[in-house]
Formats: structure tokens, C-alpha cells, sequence
């Protein structure tokens, strides 16, 4: 079973954001709200006259040991078994945010109310998002099912993103991982990432500085140990209060429709005797 990655390679990297807005269309993403599941950072390194500007392509990491799976309360975010791709079931998600913090990488969005309202406006019934969830990008699975690359490998002009199965000896990405030439960001967090970056030419001490600190794998690992265990039973006991307070709820809904209704017609004789009177 293939076990997919990407490359990105930072000598080759234009920095033309077509990758950015392949994604948003390809996956109808809020970037009307500046929400993308992919972005390309930039910063100049050196100095005058050796001055040069780098591109960071950023996205999902998709990895083998994902904070964000640990953290989800509900299974929402899960490692598909076809691929190891991390996706994220959005009729599950309760939009807890919990996976947003819990990522390393700050690769996750909220995919808000306003999102859905001015999405529905833009791209109609072929908008896929149906509720409030979390959002990230997902390697474009459908399309990688169907034998095609992810769109924003696709649309890369430089060949900068490189994508396929990291098992597979033969194939470009595994052949740059497997000889060291293409590195993982922030390895030592553990969470072992399957998109590796080539630095070539690029100061690695500025790549420390991008992603989040360890503070999120702190966060994950504490929720591991502790907070999980305390969160479901506290979204146990709620489900079970909620069902519990129904009927108390439905009865009490019914007798105040009664007293407006009473209130109601007592109005409606008042305004009839006023009338007789008059």
C-alpha cells in the first residue's frame, strides 16, 4: 500500500502563489478571509549586495505521528488507511479547535459560518463544505485516488512540489528523502512528517523560526496523558444530562406555548368587549 509525500524543493521555488490559487479552487477554500490550506512564506536572506529572497511552501505535513489525531475528542481527525493521508471527517468535527492548537505546523483553519455563507454565494451546490469544521489540506485525496497528482502539484511552473508514493524506491520523492538531500521540518517534535523540504542554498537556521515551537506537541502530549481521558468523560456526561433534561425541557416548551396562547386569547376577548362597548 503506497504511503504518500511531497517534496518541495526551495532552489526551484518561484514564488508565483499559482500553487496557492490552484488549491483555493480546486477545494473551494475561505480565501476570501485570507484561509488557505496551502501559502508560501517568504523572507530575504544576507545583505547588500548578496541579497536574495527565499520561498516557503507551506501545508499540511501529513504526518505518521500527528498531535492532531491525538487531540481530537470525537475522531474527527483521523490517518486514512489508503495512503496515510491525515484527513479530518467534518461530520464529526465539533470545531473544538483543539487539533488547530495541537498542530505543530499551524496547518489547520476553522471553516467559520461566514465562510459557508459567502462560499455558498461564489461556488453554489459544488461547495463541499456543509458546516462549521475544521479544514486542512489533504494531499487532494479524491484526485490522488483517481491516478491524478494533487492540484497544486499540477499547477507548480518551477516543478518545485514533487509528490508520490515515499515506499516506492523508484519514485522521485522517495529517491531525495532516502539520499538525505530532502529534510523534514522540526524532526525532533517527533511527529514525523511526510512533507520533506530541499534547503539547498537556504540558510537552515532561518527555517528553525517558522513553525510553531514545541509548545503544541507540549499541548498534545499533555492532552494525551491527561485531558483526554477527563474530556470524554466530561462530553459523556454532558450527551447523557442533555438527554436526561429532554423531557423536562419538551414539557416546559409546551406550557409556555400554553400561557401564550392563553395570554393570547385573553387579549383578543379584551379587544372584543372594548369593541361591544364602544
Amino acid at each position: 500500500m503506497a504511503r504518500y509525500g511531497m517534496v518541495m524543493d526551495l532552489t526551484v521555488c518561484l514564488g508565483c502563489d499559482a500553487c496557492v490559487a490552484a488549491c483555493s479552487m480546486e477545494n473551494e477554500t475561505p480565501f476570501w478571509n485570507e484561509k488557505y490550506r496551502t501559502h508560501v512564506e517568504r523572507w530575504v536572506e544576507g545583505h547588500f549586495p548578496q541579497v536574495k529572497e527565499v520561498f516557503l511552501p507551506r501545508l499540511c505535513m501529513h504526518c505518521e505521528n500527528p498531535p492532531c489525531v491525538e487531540v481530537c475528542p470525537t475522531g474527527a481527525s483521523y490517518i486514512d488507511d489508503n495512503g496515510g493521508f491525515v484527513l479530518v471527517d467534518e461530520n464529526l468535527c465539533i470545531g473544538c479547535g483543539f487539533c488547530v492548537e495541537a498542530c505543530p505546523y499551524d496547518a489547520r483553519y476553522l471553516y467559520e459560518k461566514d465562510d459557508l455563507d459567502e462560499g455558498r454565494k461564489l461556488f453554489g451546490s459544488a461547495l463541499p463544505h456543509h458546516m462549521v469544521a475544521v479544514d486542512k489540506c489533504t494531499f487532494c485525496v479524491d484526485r490522488v485516488h483517481e491516478g491524478r497528482e494533487p492540484a497544486c502539484v499540477e499547477t507548480c511552473v518551477g516543478h518545485s512540489r514533487i509528490f508520490g508514493d515515499l515506499d516506492d524506491p523508484n519514485s522521485e520523492v522517495a529517491k531525495l528523502v532516502n539520499s538525505g538531500v530532502a529534510k523534514p521540518l522540526k524532526p525532533e517534535l517527533g511527529t514525523k512528517p511526510k512533507v520533506f523540504y530541499v534547503t539547498k542554498h537556504v540558510d537552515e537556521r532561518s527555517l528553525e523560526a517558522l513553525p510553531a515551537d514545541d509548545y503544541s506537541a507540549q499541548v498534545s502530549r499533555a492532552w494525551q496523558d491527561y485531558e483526554q481521558p477527563a474530556g470524554s468523560i466530561i462530553l459523556g456526561a454532558a450527551a447523557v444530562g442533555l438527554a436526561a433534561l429532554y423531557p423536562y425541557a419538551k414539557k416546559g416548551a409546551e406550557e409556555h406555548a400554553r400561557e401564550i396562547a392563553e395570554e393570547l386569547k385573553k387579549e383578543e376577548m379584551a379587544s372584543t368587549d372594548e369593541e361591544k362597548e364602544a
